[in-house]
């Protein structure tokens, strides 16, 4: 098969009539390829422990089929199978052996040392053929550092001896998405996932194990408003179904009319797999290793049909703990001979724990910064997707969020332009404190919800998580409820009513704040520190009251005209009588009565003065 354009010193090393085998981890892979081999007009042989069956009771032998092929394609164990090692003894068909191919070459290490041993004699393969024969090893995702040492070393590979081709496995058309499960995987609710049944696209959810892929089937079809067909919208994908549901499955989705809807798969469909039309990947639980999770998401828009996919993992409440203990304790290895317990890669923890779920992926499979472009004819009738202007991974910005709607990378405080990290930030305490108090905002907003239209969307869908670590970020130069808007406006329920809530939220926070700081300060006033210290920094009580809440000049004598009423009311109720009746002397208001009675009728003021212009308030206002 080799073109007349060759070198005939080429062509002298190779036979007659080469041969090929290729090795590769699923049945559904040997399937596939042995279609794509007769396309390209060769005669490929698929051999496994369906085929061999299959082919006995037509009355054919695929081994003595074999011997004739130009490439026998098979899984790990068939090499120590009594077929395979009949046809290493026919001199004939060796001879004819010029390339042995590995596909998925990662998991020789990864499945090898665990479910399936078969993939480690994969690595005395090459002592079993003639010593010119060609490998070739292929995978998308392979871990840079100790685990590509160990491929090679399994497969005998020496440093200097072997070439590597490395191109970026980075897929700019997904959209990486990490978020936490409400609930935990051992049950038969799983809440999170309901808003599957509305997407519009064909959506595959990997599911560790086949039960628990059948408890995620069970809730679906339990809550699936449509109950026609649920055995064709919504399939099972595992090791346990036949061979022929498996491919009636394969088929389905590939129709054009496509009635599938729900793919719920465990590993028999991680690698290789080309569907076409998925447009979200969904993982249950947090994957233990990096390359299963960027395996999954590969399945999403294979022939680029879409222009933006998503893939999802929904890790547990305590995934993030782990990764820490993974990142914190010192890498051992362990001198047992059992099989080592299924433990959480490193590479995993740093994944989960990374800002930018794109950087942390480049840097764990040392992905070059520009890839030459590829001149095959697939990437040049089909380029892949180029390298966005900004990252959407959930580590930078909301996954319903254009890059457009992020906060400005400058703000604009006292009319200087002042970077983001040199900002005064709020403490632990006060982000702890802040947080608890939005995420209970947001739980108000989907209970108040309609029901009926919406109990399909999660309550992060009202205010995502990225928005409430954004305004905490920048939680000190928020001066009105037109500041909120840049964080909120791409949230597609977040309304007007609730920015003027949010706003109400922060000066409450503030206030809050204030009286926190306010503790200390008399606490270090007990302690005989008060004194000293207001007299080295020589500022005010009220400054200093300022500063420690993030309150600039311009706020202690103006309001803007969009606070809410509610919002000065807050102020006002954190303020001692004498003071509030201080502020009445200085508006000419009636000082008598009660402290209710004297906010009261400062508010009746303030809505007097909402139409005049801006209002003016002493500076012991906010202390």
């Amino acid at each position: 098969h080799l073109s007349k354009a060759v070198p005939t010193s080429l062509k002298a090393k190779f036979v007659s009539r080469p041969a090929a085998i290729v090795i590769f981890p699923t049945k559904y892979l040997e399937m596939e390829k042995e279609k794509e081999f007769a396309e390209l007009g060769l005669t490929a042989v698929a051999i496994n422990s369906d085929t061999l069956p299959a082919a006995r009771l037509r009355g054919s032998d695929l081994w003595q089929v074999a011997r004739n092929a130009d490439a026998i394609l098979l899984s790990p164990e068939q090499l120590i199978s009594p077929g395979f090692y009949s046809l290493l003894l026919d001199t004939a068909f060796v001879d004819r052996v010029m390339i042995l191919a590995i596909d998925e070459i990662h998991l020789l290490d990864k499945w090898g040392s665990g479910f399936r041993k078969a993939f480690l004699q994969i690595g005395y393969m090459r002592a079993r053929l003639p010593s010119r024969t060609i490998l070739i090893a292929v995978t998308a995702t392979l871990l840079a550092g100790e685990r590509s040492h160990t491929v090679c070393r399994l497969l005998g590979l020496r440093s200097g001896e072997y070439h590597t081709i490395r191109r970026s496995n980075m897929r700019y058309d997904i959209q990486l998405v990490f978020r936490v499960l409400s609930t935990g995987l051992g049950g038969t609710a799983f809440p999170d996932l309901k808003w599957v049944l509305d997407a519009e696209h064909v959506t595959l959810i990997h599911c560790a194990t086949i039960s628990l892929g059948f408890r995620v089937l069970a809730y679906l079809w339990q809550l699936s408003p449509d109950k026609l067909n649920l055995s064709k919208r919504i399939r099972l994908y595992n090791s346990l179904n036949f061979s022929s549901f498996n491919s009636e499955t394969q088929q389905l989705v590939r129709m054009e009319d496509c009635e599938v809807q729900i793919i719920i798969a465990t590993d028999t469909l991680i690698v290789g797999a080309n569907i076409m039309n998925i447009y979200t990947v969904i993982i249950v639980g947090e994957s233990d290793d990096p390359d299963s999770v960027f395996q999954w998401f590969g399945r999403a828009n294979r022939n680029l049909t879409f222009s933006s996919a998503r893939g999802i993992m929904y890790v547990t409440q305590k995934a993030h703990e782990k990764a820490r203990a993974v990142i914190d304790s010192a890498p051992t290895r362990s001198k047992s001979t059992k099989e080592p317990a299924k433990v959480m890669h490193r590479g995993m923890a740093q994944l989960l724990l990374a800002p930018c779920l794109r950087e942390e992926q480049n840097h764990l499979y040392n992905n070059p910064m520009e890839d030459i472009q590829c001149s095959c004819s697939t990437c040049s009738t089909n380029p892949p997707p180029s390298k966005p202007a900004s990252c959407n991974c959930s580590g930078c910005i909301d996954e319903n969020t254009p890059a457009s709607a992020l906060p400005l990378q400058f703000i604009f405080e006292d009319g200087l332009a002042t970077e983001p990290s040199k900002l005064k930030r709020l403490n632990a305490a006060e982000i702890t404190i802040s947080t608890k108090r939005l995420v209970e905002f947001r739980w108000s907003i989907w209970k108040a919800a309609d029901r009926v239209k919406f109990d399909h969307i999660p309550p992060t869908a009202y205010m995502p998580d990225i928005v409430i670590k954004n305004l905490l970020h920048q939680f000190t130069v928020i001066r009105s409820s037109s500041d909120i808007l840049p964080f909120v406006q791409s949230v597609p329920r977040f309304s007007t009513a609730h920015v003027n809530t949010l706003w109400t939220i922060v000066l409450e926070l503030r206030t809050q704040f204030m009286e926190l700081e306010e503790e200390k300060r008399r606490a270090k006033a007990a302690e005989g520190c008060g004194d000293a210290q207001s007299s080295a920094d020589n500022l005010s009580e009220a400054d200093r009251a300022r500063k420690r809440c993030h309150i600039s000049e311009s706020d202690l004598n103006t309001i803007s005209s969009d606070t809410p009423v509610h919002g000065r009311s807050v102020l006002y109720s954190s303020m001692r009588l004498n003071d509030l009746q201080q502020l009445c002397r200085e508006r000419k208001l009636k000082i008598s009565g009660k402290k209710g009675e004297v906010i009261f009728r400062l508010q009746e003021d303030d809505k007097h003065h909402e139409k005049v212009g801006k209002l003016t308030i002493l500076q012991r206002h906010m202390t």
